[in-house]
């Protein structure tokens, strides 16, 4: 727990903040004060972090310093005794759930980043820490970077010669750093009878895109009760650099040197989403005519076999409705039995000739369909059933993306001399089925080596230009925002100051202004570089050289409606006054809402409308003992209003 939050995300200053009023004083030549100005405010929540459940409180807050700003005479700065500063403290529980292995979250989980894993679900090494920041921004060199770190073992009285760890680890992978001369990955284990820990395995930087598999015994001193392990990576600890990704780590007993099979047919990536173009889309967009969005086939799909011997393995495609509890589709009519040889993967991609009936969608953007791949095996024994089935849906929300949530790499344009300053502007293309009012962006900086926080940035929103590209502004806000670097692909938004009418066509992006390329994050797994354009003048415009990886930008245009229906006013306060995190979850999540009006009750339903929670507000939710899906949240508000939010559970 942090005890200064901004939005659900950590206060990242060391200077404090003060809970008095600061002020920009303004002086005449004789000293004499005729302007007084409060300082910029902002609301912070503070917790209390000395015993557990934690509470806390959303409070006013203003920066620690007065300015005294002297006709004629500069400007001095004078420090004031701050009264809050950020601490954080660390509570451990002994959790039911057997997935819980690990005591830190430095480590990136992610479905993405590594070439033909030997199942779905890897964890990725580099120079991010768990809230997103580079471990040291200023220093491009290899240090000390991500560590995974097991909960204590219950080792004691195992068979000193039967104890292995084994786990497939690549270099680089999908992407575009590479571990490189310096970097390095190692395996420790700890003797808490000593207090110490030890190194049993490691290996310098190369790169590949092959998972390598590693068998290592521990050592006699470890097989004691309370042994933890720990995988430790070096690298460039300015940001999202020189990546080690790791899968299928075991540690048993029973086992010898020659333990590398497992009975176990694992999907290898996830899922497409069930749109075509788009990672997520408005749902009254959507529809207008859901069979012009939704994709014709499953795509290509991989499954492994981890074992040293064939398995028959059978598959199918479903589309389940949700609601009644029947298949909308289903393909093969019979599963599809094949052989998968050892140690090899299998490639099917089969039909889908099914689009949604526009009234299976509700105005909340509830859609009636799961999208289901799934596979078996004649065997009587699986090693890891959890990554036999794959699922997907439409995210039918209120904003376009591209992009599926990752950011293998960054993409940005190194600023050039303009009318603006050191500048450059790059723009995103959305097409859309009507013309629509936009609210905002979102857009996710990946921090790679350059701190561009103090660097500068506007939002433009474009009309098409008849030769293609971007053409006449349609909208330049005029409010100047700085990066913010947020937990791993955690999207920030830009809210605009009133919406902005755009047409079928438009482009929407940014102007940045500063030294340094301002990087959005690129997603390498979704190829739209055709709708990625940039500019230095914002005349003429280019897209990214053909030496580009083909991916997406990480930035979203987010739409706000004010009415919903037909010819009916919806009286609402705004979905935008309550932030939900963490989204995805699995324990628990928080709502903070950012309204004079108070909360009085907070009700989940599942995807098929059943109520599962209904209580008075709180803002913290526990909702461990539900099963994994998608929720709908209900907030009803003192002035009878009601806000909605989503949260998904894993």
């Amino acid at each position: 727990f942090y005890r200064i939050t901004i939005g659900g995300l950590p206060y990242y200053g060391s200077e404090g903040l003060v809970r008095d009023t600061t002020f920009h004083y303004e002086l005449n030549s004789e000293g004499e004060v005729f302007n007084k100005t409060r300082n910029f405010k902002t609301f912070v929540r503070v917790y209390t972090l000395e015993s557990y459940p934690v509470t806390s409180e959303l409070i006013e807050v203003y920066e620690p310093y007065n300015i005294y700003d002297t006709s004629g005479g500069g400007i001095d700065t004078v420090a004031v005794e701050a009264e809050l500063f950020q601490d954080s403290a660390r509570y451990y529980f002994v959790n039911a759930d057997t997935n819980v292995f690990y005591t830190d979250r430095k480590v990136y989980r992610n479905n993405h980043y590594g070439i033909l894993p030997p199942s779905i679900g890897i964890v990725t090494f580099d120079g991010l820490d768990e809230n997103g920041l580079p471990y040291d921004l200023n220093s491009p060199y290899t240090a000390k970077a991500d560590e995974l770190t097991s909960v204590p073992l219950r080792m004691g009285n195992l068979p000193d010669d039967e104890v292995y760890i084994s786990f497939y680890f690549q270099p680089k992978g999908l992407s575009l750093s590479g571990p490189v001369v310096g970097d390095s990955l190692v395996l420790d284990f700890y003797n808490p009878l000593t207090d110490s820990w030890g190194n049993i395995w490691g290996t310098d930087a190369f790169q590949a895109d092959t998972f390598r598999q590693e068998l290592v015994k521990v050592p006699e001193e470890y097989l004691v009760d309370g042994a933890r392990f720990k995988f430790r990576s070096y690298a460039n600890s300015t940001g999202s650099f020189n990546h080690w990704h790791l899968d299928y780590i075991y540690l048993n007993y029973n086992r010898n040197d020659e333990d590398t099979a497992y009975r176990d047919i694992a999907y290898v990536y996830e899922s497409h989403s069930l749109l075509k173009e788009y990672q997520a889309m408005p749902y009254w967009h959507f529809q207008i005519n859901p069979a012009a969005y939704m994709i014709d086939s499953s795509g290509v799909i991989i499954v492994r076999n981890n074992d040293d011997n064939a398995a028959s393995v059978f598959n199918k495609v479903v589309i389940t409705d949700t609601i009644n509890q029947i298949d909308f589709y289903r393909y093969p009519a019979t599963p599809q039995l094949s052989i998968v040889k050892p140690f090899e993967n299998f490639v099917f991609k089969y039909p889908i000739f099914f689009s949604y009936s526009p009234q299976d969608i509700d105005s909340a953007g509830t859609f009636a369909a799961e999208y289901t791949i799934r596979i078996g095996t004649q065997t009587t024994h699986d090693f890891l059933p959890t990554n036999d089935t794959v699922y997907s849906t439409a995210i039918l929300d209120n904003y376009y993306a591209y992009d599926d949530g990752t950011a293998e790499a960054g993409y940005g344009v190194n600023p050039e001399q303009s009318s603006s300053g050191v500048s450059a502007l790059m723009a995103v293309e959305f097409n859309q089925p009507i013309k629509d009012t936009l609210g905002g962006i979102q857009i996710y900086f990946l921090p790679q080596y350059r701190d561009i926080r103090n660097q500068s940035f506007t939002i433009k929103v474009w009309a098409a230009h008849p030769s293609g590209g971007p053409g006449n502004l349609i909208y330049d806000k005029e409010e100047v925002f700085n990066p913010i670097f947020t937990p791993p692909n955690g999207f920030v938004t830009y809210w605009f100051d009133t919406l902005i009418e755009v047409p079928q066509r438009y482009y929407v992006g940014i102007e940045a202004v500063g030294e340094y390329s301002m990087n959005i994050g690129y997603d390498l797994n979704n190829n739209h570089k055709d709708k990625i354009f940039w500019s230095f003048d914002g005349l003429d415009w280019y897209r990214p050289s053909p030496g580009i990886f083909d991916g997406s930008l990480m930035l979203r245009p987010i739409y706000r409606k004010s009415y919903w229906g037909v010819g009916i006013k919806k009286n609402y306060i705004d979905n935008s006054a309550a932030i939900l995190y963490p989204n995805p979850t699995r324990e628990s999540f928080t709502i903070e809402i950012d309204s004079k009006v108070k909360p009085l009750k907070i009700s989940l339903f599942d995807i098929k409308g059943k109520l599962v929670l209904d209580q008075s507000f709180q803002s913290n939710i526990r909702v461990g003992h539900l099963p994994k899906g998608l929720y709908f949240v209900r907030i009803l508000m003192e002035n009878e209003n009601v806000l909605h939010k989503r949260v998904i559970l894993q």
